[in-house]
């Protein structure tokens, strides 16, 4: 295997320090993985990026202005979402690509409210946000007590739901809700074990990760982005599923390893290393070793789906168009998770620079 390897970044690129000890701490965990890590990477740290990168930006920064959500979150900006969004849509029209932005960002404000305040730590408070975010109920008109700042949170929300709308069909939209709905599900469900105290088992974690990602709304993205329609009676078949679940996790093990730094040194017990450290009893080193191991095999492990799926669609009788596009489908989805170079450079993450 070739070892992973990528140039320095843009000093530029670099957000707001991390405050006093925890920055020192930070910066030293995530040296320690990605020493570990980046020679024995399993595919591509960085694939292509969407050309229209830069125009988007510019539309990403005035839509996050005005949704809001900057006023209670300016480290929006420094996350530059539209560079995870070139890389995991590089073939996408400016319009799919600002969606996947505009996502991406909204899902990690919703993360960091989780994971870095009292939210994420009862799971009451966690079913009445979420509850308020989707508006499912009525008693939900008004956002639980002392949390304003989420009306603009919601409403972004409810706004980006409009607009991917416009772009799915019906079997598309169906399936993106049902993700939706296990991604606040699943954030309700991390709250109750931080509340109880009790660190999740291996088979447990990642059983939950596979939601809080949030990466399977994002990968229902990727269809839209390589401009194909697979065939409706595709999203029931196991085949299917087992791409999405395999690519969901494959990328939320991967953000795990690259933002181990930050989440480790503020005491943040969901993260992969974390939890394979504590339930086997292995040093920092040994554990994303162990979590590579993970992601490699994971990988692996889309090939037989990935083929199992192609042979249905030639059984069914599809037209080539239709064969074409499950092939290109698939390819996009190996391609959607070559984006890990985005962590190095990015003091949100705590990365360090790895140089040729």
């Amino acid at each position: 295997m070739t070892e992973a390897r990528m140039p320095s970044p843009d000093a530029s690129s670099s957000g707001p320090e991390l405050p006093g000890y925890i920055s020192d701490v930070a910066a030293r965990t995530a040296a320690t993985v990605a020493a570990v890590v980046v020679p024995c990477w399993p595919m591509p740290m960085a694939g292509r990026r969407n050309p229209a990168m830069n125009t988007v930006r510019r539309l990403h920064e005035r839509w996050l202005e005005t949704s809001g959500l900057l006023a209670s979150s300016s480290a929006l900006l420094d996350l530059q979402a539209w560079e995870i969004a070139a890389y995991a849509y590089p073939d996408a029209s400016f319009d799919v690509l600002q969606l996947g932005a505009d996502w991406t960002a909204l899902y990690i404000h919703i993360d960091d409210y989780f994971d870095q305040g009292s939210v994420g730590n009862r799971i009451q408070t966690a079913r009445d946000v979420t509850e308020f975010l989707r508006g499912h109920v009525d008693h939900c008109s008004h956002p639980p007590s002392g949390k304003a700042e989420l009306r603009e949170t919601r409403e972004a929300y409810r706004g980006l739901l409009a607009r991917t709308r416009q772009w799915m069909t019906p079997p598309q939209v169906e399936v993106f809700n049902s993700h939706l709905a296990s991604y606040f599900d699943a954030l309700v469900e991390e709250a109750a074990y931080r509340e109880s105290g009790r660190i999740p088992s291996p088979e447990e974690y990642c059983r939950i990760r596979r939601f809080t990602g949030p990466m399977q709304p994002l990968i229902d993205l990727v269809e839209l982005s390589v401009s194909i329609r697979l065939p409706p009676g595709i999203y029931t078949r196991p085949e299917y599923l087992e791409l999405i679940d395999a690519t969901s996790d494959i990328t939320s093990w991967a953000n795990d390893i690259f933002s181990a730094g930050k989440e480790l040194a503020r005491g943040e017990v969901h993260n992969i290393l974390h939890v394979l450290r504590h339930h086997m009893d292995v040093t920092l080193p040994e554990a994303a070793r162990l979590a590579v191991g993970h992601v490699r095999a994971r990988i692996e492990q889309m090939d037989q789906p990935a083929a199992a799926l192609a042979r249905w669609i030639k059984e069914s009788g599809a037209s080539p168009s239709g064969r074409q596009a499950v092939q290109a489908w698939v390819r996009a989805l190996h391609e959607w998770q070559h984006h890990c170079a985005y962590y190095f450079g990015k003091t949100r993450y705590a990365s360090v620079t790895v140089t040729e």
